[in-house]
């Protein structure tokens, strides 16, 4: 099942002729939470993001060939075992697996900071409220210090401690890989993309 998060975007994907044209979700192979690990090697390292739409950050980290696996999740909140339809108090979080052998904690925090509005603290382009707040958790003291250190100056994103991850339901794991059409028209109408040049280019 596909769900909207705008209000806007759900009266505009409600149209019939968008039905037409996507069609039924696409049941192409994803991430399976678990059985992925088994290929993942024990000197893998993680970290826990959050940047509005896990959908969108999974995908932007997935790009990166020292990525192992992003899974997409929910994190900070008091309840276990959330879901996506009951997930109050938590995040939407992803958790990269990587190879620090590859690519150093420095480049990802660094990476993160180029895709995520970093000046706004209630919610992520499109997506509003805590849930899709943008947050960095960090494991120790020398990982506070490069995320603080690499934070750009307008920056508001939180840097707090490390945090239990749940992963989310199967159907949201490599959701752009499944529903291409869907994800970009969401991606798209949202205008994360825009929004992420803008910030860029005022930095460089």
């Amino acid at each position: 099942m596909f769900y909207i998060k705008t209000s806007m975007a759900k009266k505009i994907l409600s149209l019939p002729f968008l039905l037409v044209l996507f069609g039924a979700p696409v049941a192409l192979a994803g991430s399976n939470y678990g059985d992925f690990a088994k290929t993942v090697p024990t000197t893998a390292q993680t970290l826990i993001v959050a940047g509005g739409c896990f959908w969108c950050i999974e995908k932007d980290f997935e790009k990166l060939d020292a990525v192992y696996e992003v899974v997409s999740g929910y994190a900070g909140g008091e309840s276990e075992n959330p879901t996506y339809r009951s997930h109050e108090g938590h995040r939407e979080v992803v958790q990269v697996y990587y190879d620090p052998a590859a690519i150093s904690y420095e480049e990802l925090i660094s990476y993160y900071y180029q895709h995520v509005d970093y000046e706004d603290n209630e919610g992520q382009f499109c997506d509003r409220g805590y849930a899709y707040t943008p947050a960095i958790h960090v494991k120790n003291q020398e990982q506070r210090a490069v995320a603080q250190k690499l934070a750009p100056a307008t920056s508001v994103v939180p840097i707090e401690n490390d945090v239990t991850f749940w992963p989310a339901e199967q159907y949201h794991q490599d959701y752009y890989m499944k529903n291409p059409f869907r994800y970009k028209f969401y991606r798209t109408s949202c205008g994360r993309d825009r929004r992420v040049k803008q910030l860029n280019e005022a930095s460089s």
